[in-house]
């Protein structure tokens, strides 16, 4: 799920890249890029996602 949802509701909140990374030690700087781009390729999934866990 962190690949699909966090990356998309982080910026949101105001997290930068280095916020992000900071907090999941275990990622790497390509994960979050790939993680941006799945994110950007379905916004409407993401949001749904996001709705249906709020």
């Amino acid at each position: 799920m962190w690949t699909r949802l966090w990356p998309s509701l982080a910026p949101r909140l105001g997290a930068s890249d280095a916020i992000i990374l900071e907090s999941f030690p275990d990622r790497t700087a390509t994960d979050l890029i790939n993680a941006l781009a799945d994110a950007d390729a379905s916004p409407d999934e993401i949001e749904q996602t996001i709705i249906k866990n709020d």
